[in-house]
């Protein structure tokens, strides 16, 4: 699911709904903002309050209620998780031991989905270890989200709190996006650890492409800010604090990152500027010809067929039932497993079965359909 979906689904959807089920993507995004707000509004005022010397009700308020508002469909994604998984939504009490709650806790939201557990094979590759493959999601995860709060928590302990001020957005925006690398894309290349994909959101290194060159941007401008800040925050752990009053080479060394990435949007940005000016200017200046109008017009491509095959006794063995029925966007086949669980697959267009019919599943044919550019769907003929 991506990032809007969970959102739009845990706060308005299902925000408190007990029924039904929710994925592990869906689980672990939302626990994620829910940590943040837990620990990341205390924190604030906790350095507001160090640097000013003044109390924050309005936030400490602000924080009962964000917590009390989030907590409702927190716990209605923990049970419709437990759900997915084939458990009573009775076993999120678990939680509630001292230590070892937690522990049960994690392990029980790892858990397979019962629809994943039993899903019908779209290839004859053997399945993956789910528990394993998300159990390391949820270890990088903690991860990132450790060295976030740390960073902070450091800067707080040495006292240097306009610095940590100035921080916050940036170490949370980087937090926020490598948990979205880890939950949402999957797979990470060296272009999206250097931040790639959230340049290209606003509107950077979307022309560079050029492997070579990309990387050689992103290595000279993103890795040597992120270094750069690494090595600011390591060195101010052998300098002492800052006197109250006082500006100390700490707190000139941590402005230095902060600076260059000022420096790097306002270069990059300048230049995106001018660029464009000149190419309208360009385009102003020259008479437009349309070069193309004799060539004969290029028809969109359409989705083939790249394999068509049979189901497999093992997939026929697993099926109780197979039915077609109404969709978002048409007909699908609903089949209904041995094990209770339900899964998926559009009906081909071609197909004249109506709403209702059953599927003779040994008859039926399972396409894999490709497009340049587009992941691989599959579609039932019958």
């Amino acid at each position: 699911m991506r990032i809007k979906e969970i959102l739009k689904t845990c706060l308005y959807k299902k925000y408190a709904d007990f029924s039904g089920k929710a994925c592990r993507s869906e689980y672990w995004f939302f626990w994620t903002i829910y940590i943040f707000f837990l620990l990341g509004i205390p924190l604030i005022a906790f350095i507001i309050n160090d640097l000013y010397q003044i109390k924050i009700y309005t936030l400490l308020i602000l924080w009962i209620i964000a917590i009390v508002g989030l907590s409702i469909p927190f716990f209605a994604v923990s049970v419709r998780r437990l759900h997915d998984s084939g458990l009573s939504g009775w076993h999120f009490f678990w939680r509630f031991i001292p230590y070892i709650g937690s522990i049960i806790t994690i392990v029980l939201m790892l858990r397979k989905s019962c629809d994943e557990a039993i899903k019908i094979k779209m290839n004859n590759t053997p399945p993956k270890n789910k528990t394993m493959y998300y159990l390391r999601k949820v270890i990088f995860t903690s991860i990132i989200i450790s060295l976030g709060f740390f960073s902070e928590l450091l800067l707080v302990t040495f006292e240097y709190y306009e610095n940590a001020i100035l921080y916050f957005p940036i170490l949370s925006i980087l937090t926020t996006y490598y948990i979205y690398l880890i939950w949402v894309k999957g797979e990470m290349s060296f272009e999206d650890i250097l931040l790639r994909p959230l340049l290209n959101k606003v509107g950077l290194f979307c022309e560079t492409t050029k492997s070579y060159s990309l990387r050689k941007k992103l290595f000279n401008n993103i890795a040597s800010l992120l270094i750069s800040m690494i090595v600011v925050f390591l060195i101010i752990l052998v300098l002492p604090s800052p006197k109250e009053g006082d500006i100390s080479i700490g707190n000139i060394l941590l402005l230095l990152p902060i600076i260059g990435w000022i420096v790097f949007f306002i270069k990059e940005f300048g230049a995106k500027w001018i660029s464009k000016t000149n190419r309208q200017i360009d385009c102003i200046n020259t008479q437009q010809i349309n070069i193309f109008s004799s060539l004969p017009k290029a028809t969109p491509e359409t989705w083939a067929i790249k394999e068509q095959r049979s189901f497999t006794e093992e997939e026929i063995n697993a099926i109780l039932d197979a039915i077609v029925v109404s969709g978002k966007f048409g007909k699908v086949v609903q089949f209904t497993l041995k094990e209770g669980c339900m899964t998926y697959i559009p009906l081909d267009q071609s197909s004249t079965l109506s709403i209702g019919d059953k599927i003779d599943i040994k008859s039926a044919l399972l396409l894999t359909l490709w497009k340049k550019g587009e992941n691989d769907i599959y579609r039932i003929l019958a």
